[in-house]
């Protein structure tokens, strides 16, 4: 069974060697090597700047609800159904309901994929 150090050496000593059998020198291995790394780091970088604006688009949605509750509630039912507008009152005065949007919005942010895991505090 070979060894991952082992495995290193052969994978090093084939990029010594093989520049060499093909006509090409070592710097010009590494020179590639270096622009496939600078390739696939962009790439990473602009999937994460994608999560990132997702997860801002669905925080500031957040925000947007907890500034004008009654809409959201309004939004949020069931086709056919109409909001009773003392309860809404009622439901938009009380500081939980504030806090309850808050923290699903927060929680939901937090789990999703690329977003450092765990629960925010």
């Amino acid at each position: 069974m070979t060894t991952q150090h082992e495995k290193d050496k052969t994978t090093f000593e084939a990029w010594r060697i093989l520049p060499h059998k093909n006509g090409y020198s070592v710097e010009d291995a590494f020179l590639a090597g270096l622009s496939l790394a600078r390739e696939h780091h962009a790439q990473a970088l602009k999937d994460e700047n994608a999560k990132l604006r997702n997860r801002i688009k669905k925080l500031i949605h957040v925000l947007e609800d907890i500034e004008n509750p009654i809409a959201a509630l309004s939004r949020d039912l069931p086709k056919g159904c109409s909001l009773n507008g003392w309860m809404a009152v009622q439901i938009a005065n009380d500081a939980q309901t504030y806090k309850r949007m808050a923290r699903e919005a927060i929680d939901a942010a937090m789990s999703s994929p690329g977003a450092g895991g765990g629960k925010a505090q």
